[in-house]
């Protein structure tokens, strides 16, 4: 029996349905705004799928690449400064954490799970294929 990308894709619809209430609310905490134009939902999608560290940490200015990947254009680092700060906060649901120093903070998902969840996300909005996750 093989499995078919029809299979793949009901398999990643299954596991976003039913993973934790807690994954789903800070996800939704971190990407909900009530203003049209912003970018939180693009840099939490590119805190998953920068290349972090063997600690599962990158810092603010490794976002630009995957940034450009999921808008298609060039990103400068000023622009998204702001939301990465923004989802350390609580009223973001604290999504991403910062480490370390002034002018040296590192960022990484509080939660791998989290991190996971948001690949399955980006893969079920067809920003990232099967073989990228």
């Amino acid at each position: 029996m093989y499995i078919k990308q029809q299979h793949f894709d009901i398999a990643i619809d299954e596991a976003i349905e039913n993973a934790q209430e807690s994954i789903r609310e800070v996800y939704h905490r971190a990407v909900m705004t009530t203003k049209k134009e912003t970018k939180f939902r693009d840099v939490v999608s590119a805190c998953a799928l920068v290349k972090a560290d063997e600690y599962g940490t990158f810092r603010a200015t490794d976002l630009q690449e995957p940034l450009e990947q999921i808008t298609g254009e060039r990103i400068n680092p000023n622009s998204y400064f702001y939301h990465l700060d923004q989802l350390c906060k609580d009223e973001k649901g604290g999504i991403i954490q910062r480490i370390g120093q002034p002018k040296k903070y590192r960022y990484r998902f509080r939660s791998p799970l989290i991190k996971a969840f948001v690949r399955l996300k980006i893969y079920q909005s067809r920003q990232l294929s099967c073989t990228q996750l």
